[in-house]
């Protein structure tokens, strides 16, 4: 597969902050078949419909004139297809590769691609990884729901691989039973959930968490709240693993 990289320029009206946008689009062609294929890369907050721009099958170009095939693409050269004029900027080391000893016409060197109003006012900065977050930050996000993962490694490893045990609670206060569980541990981020097992006629209101999922301490008195916890973040806290089970 030959792969170039193109843009075409698009208007945009009713936008005091932008007149054009620049539609970045990348080129499939099938060596086997001469088909070729256009997708355009989704952009985060564009505001507008991407993917694939033009299913695989065999461009035609304008006039009836046949259709297009290897030789045809060029980088710096401008492609029309169904009323589109695109523009071939560059392409990659395995196509210039093909063309190079294949064809013997390498290809031209690449062309840098321009670059709207959105585009310089929408870059991603990349964060430093393993960086620690800051705690306030890290407990607003956590309050409003977002599940942080501080080991990717373990979760990308581990995902969805849960051990399961049946467990008993005997009760031995006043008027205390003996009580079903299951306790699951999560490999993932080495969380752990303990559940009720509901048991028809029991008399006892439904009650299915016993523990919600969580890191469990081994030591409660480390992470009761105090004056003197707070920003701690759980500094020397010891916590139940795999193997502790």
């Amino acid at each position: 597969v030959l792969r170039f990289f193109g843009y075409f320029k698009e208007t945009v009206d009713g936008s005091p902050a932008e007149h054009y946008r620049i539609r970045i689009c990348v080129f499939f062609y099938y060596l086997e078949d001469d088909t070729m294929h256009i997708a355009e890369p989704r952009q985060t907050n564009s505001g507008i419909t991407q993917g694939y721009f033009v299913k695989r099958h065999r461009l035609e170009k304008p006039g009836g004139k046949g259709y297009y095939v290897e030789q045809d693409l060029k980088v710096g050269m401008s492609i029309e297809v169904y009323g589109k004029v695109f523009k071939l900027y560059d392409c990659d080391d395995s196509t210039r590769k093909f063309y190079a000893e294949e064809l013997k016409t390498p290809q031209p060197k690449a062309e840098v691609c321009p670059e709207d109003n959105f585009g310089k006012s929408h870059k991603v900065i990349k964060k430093a990884a393993n960086k620690m977050m800051n705690p306030v930050k890290l407990f607003m996000e956590a309050r409003l729901g977002k599940f942080i993962h501080h080991n990717t490694k373990s979760f990308l490893e581990n995902d969805r691989k849960v051990l399961r045990f049946f467990c008993r609670w005997d009760d031995t206060s006043v008027y205390g039973e003996t009580n079903l569980y299951i306790l699951n541990y999560y490999l993932a981020d080495a969380t752990v959930e303990v559940l009720m097992i509901k048991e028809q006629n029991s008399g006892r209101d439904p009650f299915p968490a016993l523990l919600k999922r969580q890191k469990l301490p081994k030591s409660t008195f480390e992470v009761t709240p105090s004056i003197i916890n707070i920003g701690a973040l759980g500094e020397g806290v010891e916590y139940y693993d795999a193997k502790d089970f």
